[in-house]
């Protein structure tokens, strides 16, 4: 009979060895339970991109801005409140004060949904950067807006010369 080996190192290439499939699983996620779990320090994934080449993570556009500046417009807009006339104040205090918070909600559901848009837009400038930042791309940029520019000014000559204000 086999002697029952508790280090699950060896447990799990006993397994392995023996084609014991269900086995050697659980010996390796007992494996992997029972390595340390190293505590990172702050700025970790920062110096390894440093080092490496990459620029660090950011938050795409601003994001923290967005929403910063979202809360000071609230802020102020709560703020500008005070400046109401007392009846006005009433007015809202009767009834109007569930409407504009169901607004206020309404609008930032709106704004949460708009920003998974705004990532991907990010991500799509980002690589459209990266496109034009050689020679050829610039070029291929520089050519296209060219060719904008002339069939912009080309429809407007034409729409131009079909308006009304020609008619005899």
């Amino acid at each position: 009979m086999p002697k029952l080996d508790r280090n699950p190192l060896t447990r799990w290439l006993a397994a392995e060895r023996a084609t014991r499939d269900d086995e050697a699983e659980a010996a390796l996620a007992a494996l992997f339970a029972a390595l340390p779990q190293p505590v990172l320090p702050v700025g970790f994934a920062d110096r390894v991109l440093a080092r490496v080449g990459l620029p660090p993570a950011a938050t795409a556009w601003g994001l923290d801005r967005l929403a910063a500046g979202l809360f000071v417009a609230l802020a102020t807009a709560l703020g500008s409140l005070a400046l109401l006339p007392a009846s006005w104040l009433a007015a809202l205090a009767a009834g109007a004060a569930g409407t504009l918070a169901g607004l206020g909600l309404g609008l930032a559901r709106g704004v949460s949904l708009l920003l998974p848009l705004w990532r991907g837009l990010a991500e799509v400038a980002h690589w459209a950067s990266l496109a034009v930042a050689d020679p050829q791309g610039a070029a291929l940029l520089g050519l296209c807006t060219l060719l904008s520019a002339m069939a912009a000014r080309l429809l407007y000559g034409l729409l131009d010369e079909r308006s009304p204000r020609y008619a005899d």
